[in-house]
């Protein structure tokens, strides 16, 4: 997340972050922003991907174990990263609009948030 990203690469300015990991060897850095959504640097081009936007927000526990549970399971179905992190966010704004762990309402709605949300993305920042 963006605060361990900040502690790490001593920077404060996301693209600065990006460059620190990129000159350490990585290749593809995922940033979350939480409810201001997703950065992505894959190769050195950079992607924004909103969080999907909530009328009221319960519970923010469990949410960044619920982006990742998205996240990987959309890779696993072989999807691209662009669509998994889209899935990954879509999977989060579920979990934090209920208590604990019973979120998920099914792989349709969290389909639909997460092509909303790449319907409404910045494809490519620079």
């Amino acid at each position: 997340n963006i605060r361990e990203a900040r502690l790490i690469s001593k920077r404060s300015n996301v693209i600065e972050m990006f460059e620190v990991f990129e000159n350490h060897g990585v290749d593809i850095i995922i940033l979350n922003m939480g409810a201001k959504g997703t950065m992505l640097d894959i190769n050195g081009k950079y992607y924004y991907i909103p969080a999907y936007r909530i009328s009221m927000t319960v519970d923010v526990l469990g949410s960044g174990g619920a982006f990742l549970g998205g996240f990987i399971s959309s890779i696993m179905c072989g999807e691209g990263i662009l669509k998994a992190v889209a899935y990954g966010n879509a999977v989060a704004s579920l979990k934090i609009e209920s208590y604990g762990f019973n979120y998920i309402s099914s792989r349709v709605e969290c389909e639909k948030r997460a092509d909303h949300i790449l319907r409404t993305m910045s494809h490519t920042l620079l």
